[in-house]
């Protein structure tokens, strides 16, 4: 894993956060973040940065926190929180946040199949 993919993706995390080895259990879980991920990635196309201020936005930002603290998807969850914040405070930030919560979308996608595909591959 190279060090920039390693900043958006833990692959120990859900191991450790969830106390779990049932790699099957894990799969699902990430197939469900997935599902999460691509919510929010249509949203986010759908009704552009004008989103970032909704509270619809607010409610993905906030149900996605948790869930990429679980599965390790460290950048992802950070700009999230940031995103949650700053659309409460409606502050000047939000283009460059949003577009920054957008551009990770991809590669933390990309992150978890991988992972997907390596639990599929062991089983």
């Amino acid at each position: 894993m190279t060090a920039a993919l390693s900043q958006i993706f833990d692959r120990s995390a859900i191991y450790e956060n969830l106390g779990v080895e049932d790699v099957q259990f894990v799969k699902e879980l990430y197939e469900e973040f997935l599902v999460q991920l691509n919510d929010l990635e249509r949203f986010m196309a759908k009704f552009g940065f004008a989103s970032a201020n909704s509270p619809e936005m607010a409610f993905f930002s906030h149900r996605l926190i948790s869930s990429s603290s679980v599965v390790g998807a460290l950048q992802l969850e950070k700009s999230l929180k940031i995103i949650e914040l700053a659309a409460k405070n409606n502050t000047s930030e939000l283009p460059v946040i949003f577009s920054t919560l957008n551009l990770l979308i991809e590669p933390t996608r990309s992150a978890i199949e991988a992972e997907i595909n390596l639990i599929n591959g062991g089983l």
